[in-house]
């Protein structure tokens, strides 16, 4: 909890000096990165014999490419001016790990004098998001995404 505690207040700090413009200051390219705390999510009871600490957080960064109602693209103004992402998430899971302890219910089950970790991992994606109704103070789309 003091991690996660530690990552969010930076962020509000930083959220509190956000500001709007009057003009319309949508772009063709814009950029994203996030960092995500969270919690794995024991499945069944085999698991739950083995997990300790369930903490880790992923990192993001990502490029999008937006249509806007000035480009002469008549599929992006049937699609409602859709936009493509394309992004790569670090999951960092070092706060993940087992213990497998002596167990009566398992026979073969013994205890081992160490904690196993959970691996970090790397993820490619890419998605597409379409507005189905958009105005000045809402936005209602899906998206579909897909990654490696």
């Amino acid at each position: 909890m003091k991690r996660f505690i530690s990552l969010i207040i930076p962020l509000l700090l930083i959220s509190l000096r956000a500001g709007a413009f009057a003009e319309d200051t949508i772009k063709h390219w814009g950029y994203g990165i996030g960092i995500s705390p969270s919690t794995i999510i024991v499945m069944d009871k085999y698991q739950r014999g083995f997990q300790q600490d369930k903490f880790n957080f992923s990192t993001k960064a990502e490029l999008t490419r937006q249509w806007l109602p000035d480009d002469s693209s008549a599929i992006a103004a049937d699609y409602n001016y859709p936009s493509l992402t394309v992004g790569l998430k670090y999951s960092l899971n070092h706060g993940v790990t087992f213990h497998r302890e002596a167990n009566k219910m398992w026979n073969r089950r013994e205890e081992v004098d160490y904690n196993s970790r959970l691996g970090n991992s790397v993820a490619l994606f890419g998605s597409f998001n379409r507005p189905l109704i958009r105005n000045k103070v809402m936005e209602f789309d899906y998206s579909l995404g897909c990654g490696i």
